[in-house]
């Protein structure tokens, strides 16, 4: 991580108590061909809904005033990398303006492979810029995904509670997920940037999915991670 930009919250070692809390979300998930199975179908609009979970603070970033977000959600990016790299989760945030004229992001995760919740509201003194960034473990193309409970809960918090009975009266314990791109609910989130793997995407709506640039490695920022154990430091 460069030094342009600020880095507080759990990457800095803060810690805090688990409780659970009420956003306005959109949902941001990693497609399971198994939902097919089942017609659970994905978002279809990106109508905000109020879901209550327990999530963590990854990291608050900020850049300088006035900054290009190319170069900051680069940065975000690397950061987020490391996270799911460590952990294989994913992780999320919105982009928002402070009122100094700074980009800002305060990545959250629910510590679930396959569902990360992104806020729709913006805080006081913030304006949403309209877009927001997430990632999707991967160990590249198509892969098993042995759900945790923490997984089951995610997905029961956006309303896929027969999805995940399912799966438990079968004893269905992986699921297929394809997770090297943008989802059907990643894109009915709206316009977002999407770390998987060693690429930062971006799309606009269906179809525009592109390629920003490769990421490097980032074996520093890696080490410094933080766990994915219940101290975390978590959202209040």
């Amino acid at each position: 991580m460069r030094n342009s930009y600020l880095v507080s919250g759990a990457l800095n070692g803060a810690r805090g108590l688990m409780r659970s809390f009420r956003l306005a979300v959109l949902m941001a998930v990693c497609v399971f061909a198994s939902l097919a199975l089942v017609a659970i179908q994905p978002a279809r609009a990106a109508a905000p809904q109020a879901y209550k979970v327990t999530a963590w603070v990854v990291g608050t970033y900020t850049s300088a005033a006035g900054a290009d977000e190319s170069t900051f959600v680069l940065q975000v990016a690397e950061a987020l990398k490391a996270w799911t790299d460590k952990t294989g989760t994913e992780a999320c945030g919105p982009i928002v303006r402070t009122p100094s004229g700074a980009l800002q992001v305060t990545l959250t995760t629910e510590k679930s492979q396959v569902v990360c919740l992104i806020s729709t509201q913006a805080p006081a003194g913030d304006t949403l810029t309209g877009d927001s960034i997430h990632s999707h473990p991967t160990d590249g193309g198509r892969r098993k995904v042995r759900l945790t409970t923490l997984d089951l809960a995610a997905l029961r918090a956006l309303g896929r509670s027969g999805f995940v009975s399912m799966l438990q009266n079968l004893d269905i314990r992986q699921v297929d997920a394809e997770p090297d791109t943008f989802s059907p609910d990643d894109y009915a989130t709206g316009p977002g940037y999407l770390v998987v793997g060693s690429r930062l995407l971006y799309q606009h709506g269906v179809g525009t999915a592109a390629l920003v640039t490769a990421l490097p490695a980032t074996d520093e920022a890696l080490a410094s991670a933080p766990s994915t154990s219940d101290d975390n430091h978590a959202v209040r």
